[in-house]
């Protein structure tokens, strides 16, 4: 009876069930095997019964949708095939700390989008091929590994999708989700300590917090639900100028495993049909995830310029209010007293990095949390990034005398905005801000006296005994 049952599913197209159906079959046939009811001739028939369908069930594995770089496979919502998530994820409020952001559920107007990022990563990870080679072997990768891209196609057949048991409240619109250089990417979550299961059970298993954007860009923000990573949505010019410099990114983070620059985990692209402008997007650590206990103090965004770089006293409620240079100036130094120097040799090494590509207008996000009557310790868990020297002090940098005096802070700290190329339009910027300040006030410089001015300022407000308290 179960083998029929599997035969009548798999002609009439349900794979997936009939699967079931055969390997209970071969189950039910292996416990048959020890009943002295069946004489030889009847174990023979089943036993011959059960050599077609673990044939057919080897089959059907085999033939599971699976991602080749550069193709595009096929994957309709209702795919029986696939695992029955795929029609979406369970809209659950999952515990999370203390922090900024909204959670996206049917009712918010990005629900489509935040629908298509987490079902897009989702399956373009199961289905796409390990990495073709160990990390060990980085030197040589093939060239074709920094421009392989993977697409999947979710075509929905019926336009409508219920996540949570309830009527549709969105239209789901078919979409195609593209993934870049799948396979190098996998080797940087890898080097990081990041497996495909830990990714996506932080990014997939439950919906995604929208955060406020306070930059100029206007690109949009979302935080896992465990606030391990931020999902960035970036202009198809920083997309453009990503992958011209992303092999050169690659080996530079495999290269130093404490690198202060952004960690991208993956780079996609989501497009509708009969869409102009796709939404392209990054997933990269989260530099506010820390452990459990510290609460954040100040936000600050460096760059090493002065002109309007202060945030007005009536904004700083929040603990979340990005302060600037001037703020940090008027009210504190950093100590980090024996990291001093590590730190600031890595600072150099990423600013280099950043000057030979021509890269300009990025910024040292620093964030300090009190952490009262908590000594540092190793967390792993605190960040996605536990192999850096510089999150090692639950999730950052512990605050230090030269002597080792626990000064009751943890700072958060990495270089971050750094795909703005000086590119024509900054060319411009800069002659026509020069007309009214000095060079060395505005922001918008080219890359070598930009990255001089930002090491500059750094050597002034890090320190490795002296501390400014409030």
């Amino acid at each position: 009876d179960m083998v029929r049952t599997g035969l009548g599913l798999d002609e009439a197209g349900n794979a997936k069930d009939a699967l079931r159906w055969y390997m209970e079959g071969a189950e039910y046939f292996l416990r048959s095997l020890k009943l002295d009811s069946l004489n030889n001739a009847q174990k023979q028939k089943i036993g011959q019964q059960v050599n077609y369908i673990l044939t057919r069930a080897e089959e059907i594995s085999r033939a599971r949708p699976r991602l080749s770089a550069g193709r595009s496979v096929y994957v309709p919502f209702t795919d029986p095939r696939m695992d029955s998530d795929l029609e979406g994820f369970v809209i659950v409020e999952r515990p999370r700390k203390e922090g900024p952001g909204v959670m996206v559920d049917e009712e918010h107007p990005k629900f489509e989008q935040v629908y298509c990022i987490i079902n897009g990563i989702k399956h373009s990870m199961r289905c796409s091929p390990p990495s073709p080679h160990p990390t060990a072997c980085v030197g040589l990768l093939c060239d074709d590994i920094f421009d392989e891209t993977a697409t999947v196609c979710f075509h929905n057949t019926d336009a409508r999708v219920s996540h949570t048991g309830t009527a549709p409240r969105q239209w789901i619109r078919s979409f195609e989700f593209t993934s870049y250089a799948p396979a190098a990417f996998r080797m940087l979550r890898e080097a990081a300590g990041v497996s495909d299961e830990s990714f996506l059970e932080s990014v997939t298993r439950y919906s995604l917090h929208e955060l406020a954007s306070n930059g100029k860009s206007g690109s949009a923000f979302f935080a896992s639900s465990d606030s391990k990573y931020i999902i960035k949505s970036l202009t198809l010019e920083e997309f453009s100028f990503f992958r011209t410099i992303f092999k050169d990114y690659f080996y530079h983070m495999m290269e130093c495993p404490s690198s202060l620059l952004s960690f991208f985990f993956g780079v996609y692209i989501v497009r509708h049909a009969g869409q102009a402008d796709p939404l392209h997007l990054v997933v990269m650590d989260n530099l506010l995830c820390v452990s459990p206990g510290l609460r954040l103090k100040e936000l600050y965004d460096l760059k090493g310029s002065t002109k309007g770089r202060f945030t007005e006293p009536e904004k700083r409620k929040s603990p979340y209010t990005v302060l600037k240079d001037l703020d940090i100036v008027d009210r504190r130094t950093l100590c980090v007293g024996h990291t001093y120097r590590p730190l600031f040799t890595q600072l150099e090494r990423d600013t280099r990095f950043l000057r030979t590509h021509d890269i300009m207008d990025y910024s040292l996000l620093v964030a300090v949390h009190e952490a009262p009557n908590m000594p540092p310790q190793h967390t792993p868990a605190a960040s996605v990034r536990a192999n850096s020297a510089f999150r090692s002090d639950s999730g950052g940098i512990a605050a230090r005398t030269s002597t080792g005096e626990e000064l009751g802070e943890i700072y958060s700290i990495g270089i971050i905005d750094i795909l703005q190329e000086y590119n024509l339009r900054k060319k411009l910027e800069h002659s026509l801000k020069t007309v009214v300040d000095a060079p060395e006030d505005i922001s918008c410089l080219d890359p070598t006296r930009y990255a001089s001015r930002f090491l500059a300022f750094m050597g002034k407000v890090i320190s490795i005994s002296e501390l400014t308290r409030l």
